[in-house]
């Protein structure tokens, strides 16, 4: 195995913001947190971290990013999928652990990226669109 290469680790200091589908539901959007990613090739990364979820609780995830090659029209930007497991939800079981798959955007330029996912509906919880800001050192 490799050595850590500190030039490939992703933090997230701020958690995620979020936009659900269902206004109505008065879902907590600003979920503070703290992630971090490391790449483990140019198209795979491993993700992990805790936030405090859109009903008030607090998720911890862990996951794979898979991301095909960068467009050609945006320098950085990759589409591809995030699968992993969360926690958090009381409606999905019980508040455990949980399979997660959500299709995702990520630019990364050379110290700051931008994750976007499209994440389903979660128990009662409607469809969510969520932002998360990284940075390298």
């Amino acid at each position: 195995m490799d050595s850590f290469d500190p030039s490939k680790l992703w933090l997230s200091p701020s958690g995620l913001q979020s936009y659900h589908t269902d206004r109505a539901a008065n879902y907590n959007e600003n979920n503070t947190g703290l992630g971090a990613e490391y790449d483990i090739s140019p198209r795979a990364k491993v993700a992990a971290g805790l936030f405090r979820n859109s009903v008030d609780r607090e998720s911890r995830y862990l996951g794979m990013a898979l991301l095909g090659r960068p467009l050609d029209s945006v320098e950085g930007l990759r589409a591809g999928l995030m699968a992993g497991a969360i926690n958090g939800y009381p409606d999905m079981h019980h508040g455990g652990m949980f399979p997660m798959l959500a299709p995702m955007m990520s630019y990364e330029g050379k110290n700051v990226g931008l994750n976007i996912m499209g994440l389903p509906k979660v128990g009662n919880i409607s469809p969510v669109v969520a932002a998360q800001m990284k940075v390298r050192f």
